[in-house]
């Protein structure tokens, strides 16, 4: 038998052993295997992409136009009522207002929000990996108890085989032994397979390849003391999308101030700048150009006052996931709490029950008890260990759902 959780429990760290799997190893993998992490990548790429373009606005930008028209009288007598243009023009930014800047913020904020919800999907399957990885360990604490049924059973099959031949036990106490034999070997059956699906699932997370012979490592994880912080990565996503929210109310108010830039015109046709020439000339023209939408003004309010109910209903919701990451803590601590109290009393069921067994087997011996209450007692023993190995996963489980809760323990 195994040491007691309590024992594991006040261990730190986790008992690392190069032939055994760990739950942190599985927890990595299974984060590094996950089609989602590609995402990440995905999201970089873009931004950079964007601030790309954004930083851009600030090169010079070119435009080329022409016309040709025909009109019914000349603007000036003298003139002709067809004419020609074609201009180049090259225009530079001064000043956008801030624009440039408030888009690339707001690009910049965006990824870190993408990244955020990412981290907290990829934080999800930690509860996944935990729920299986305590599955395979049950299943197998259960066959390794399975085999020690299994042996005391065939002890005392050969006892009653010999008490048959010396006239104290009949064929029927031997068949009640080799009916609880049969039926201990088909619950083995069950555990192997519900191994096997558990494994399976595991490798399908992890992409690593788990069968009957792969050993899983209990962890040794350390009961809590105290309050727990909370470090979840959703925190992180509530701060991000605010932040977002900010970096597009700065980018609303950048629309809406006069910008200022140089531009050059390279021009070709008729009339050039000097009206009453007929003749095509080529010509420039260069200056200044202030422009101010005002229409943004009209809207200004409403768009801002959208930001600000966006920012309280994050802000809302992230405080309806703290009190319920808080309510949830305290309901697993104390289940941590009913789980020790438990295993504290399994031990000594455990050594009761073996000395009520091992009665038993002497009163049989004796011909003062049937050989059906002796495999009572020696199933009432096999249901007592059951019971401590359930107890110990489930404390385990606690404790590791305590962790995944507040992300205040060892997280991978």
């Amino acid at each position: 038998m195994k040491a007691s959780i309590l024992a594991i429990a006040a261990a730190t760290g986790c008992a690392l052993a190069t032939d055994a799997i760990t739950l942190d190893a599985c927890q990595r993998k299974a984060r590094a295997h996950h089609p989602s992490v590609r995402q990440r990548e995905l999201i970089e790429r873009s931004s950079g992409y964007t601030l790309s373009n954004a930083n851009r606005g600030y090169l010079p930008q070119v435009s080329l136009s022409g016309k040709l028209t025909d009109q019914s009288d000349p603007a000036m007598r003298g003139l002709e009522t067809d004419q020609s243009q074609i201009v180049a023009e090259i225009s530079q930014t001064i000043w956008d207002g801030g624009g440039i800047g408030a888009r690339k913020r707001v690009a910049k904020a965006s990824a870190t929000a993408d990244a955020a919800k990412l981290e907290t999907e990829l934080y999800a399957l930690r509860a996944r990996v935990d729920q299986i990885f305590f599955g395979v360990l049950s299943i197998d604490e259960q066959l390794v108890q399975n085999d020690l049924l299994t042996r005391d059973l065939r002890t005392n099959l050969e006892r009653v085989r010999a008490y048959q031949k010396n006239g104290i036990a009949n064929q029927s106490d031997v068949d009640v032994l080799q009916v609880e034999l049969l039926r201990t070997a088909q619950r083995r059956t069950e555990l192997r397979s519900s191994g096997e699906a558990y494994r399976a699932m595991l490798s399908l997370l992890t992409g690593e390849s788990f069968d009957t012979a792969s050993r899983f490592e209990r962890p040794a994880l350390s009961i809590p003391r105290g309050p727990r912080a909370n470090r979840r990565p959703e925190l992180a996503l509530y701060q991000a999308q605010s932040d977002l929210a900010l970096s597009q109310d700065a980018s609303i108010l950048a629309r809406n101030v006069p910008r200022l830039g140089a531009f050059l015109q390279l021009a070709y046709g008729k009339p050039g700048l000097v009206l009453t020439n007929t003749d095509p000339m080529s010509y420039w023209v260069a200056g200044l150009r202030l422009s101010w939408d005002l229409g943004g003004f009209y809207t200004l309010g409403n768009e801002r006052a959208q930001i600000g109910l966006q920012r309280e209903t994050i802000a809302s919701r992230k405080e309806a996931f703290e009190l319920d990451v808080e309510m949830k803590a305290v309901r697993e601590s104390r289940e941590i709490d009913k789980y020790r109290a438990l295993i504290a009393d399994d031990d000594e069921i455990i050594a009761l029950r073996s000395r009520i067994k091992t009665a038993a087997e002497a009163k049989v011996a004796a011909g003062t008890m049937a050989v059906s209450d002796l495999v009572r007692e020696v199933d009432a023993e096999a249901v007592a260990r059951q019971e401590k190995i359930l107890h110990e996963m489930q404390l385990l489980m606690a404790i590791a759902s305590l962790d995944a809760t507040t992300n205040d323990g060892t997280a991978p």
